[in-house]
């Protein structure tokens, strides 16, 4: 029945896709995901070793050497510890990067009042000082 509906190159293409297969932009998770997608339409039943080296390769570089550098038994153990170090990773760079959001100042930093600035408290007055608008005491 396959060589009726299929084209000839068919599992050849199956074969070349699982073997260039990358993370690229995806999540961890959505890799192993394809990479198990890929795995049951192509039919491999390669041993552990192979099926771990095909995933790792195809890992980000900066997941695949920390994944390396760690022991691991299984294909199962490969995916948990690769999710493990993505969520670390963006981790740290939730932290490391400053938000372009807020403004970064020292803590307890006094604000600079510039000409033209207009400072208010809402139980006094306003007078012209200098250029600057400022509250008086009472």
């Amino acid at each position: 029945m396959e060589k009726k509906f299929l084209p000839p190159s068919y599992k050849q293409e199956l074969y070349f896709k699982i073997s260039t297969l990358s993370q690229e932009n995806l999540w961890v998770e959505e890799y192993i995901r394809e990479f198990e997608q890929h795995q049951m339409t192509v039919g491999l039943n390669d041993d552990n070793e192979h099926t771990i080296g095909r995933f790792i390769k195809g890992l980000s570089p900066s997941i695949a050497h920390k994944v390396e550098l760690q022991p691991y038994l299984s294909f199962n153990d490969i995916c948990h510890l690769a999710i493990k170090i993505e969520k670390q990773l963006k981790g740290r760079k939730a932290f490391a990067t400053p938000s372009p959001h807020r403004p970064q100042t020292a803590p307890n930093s006094f604000p600079s009042y510039k000409k033209g600035d207009t400072i208010l408290h809402p139980s006094r007055p306003l007078i012209k000082v200098k250029g600057l608008l400022v509250n008086l005491q009472r």
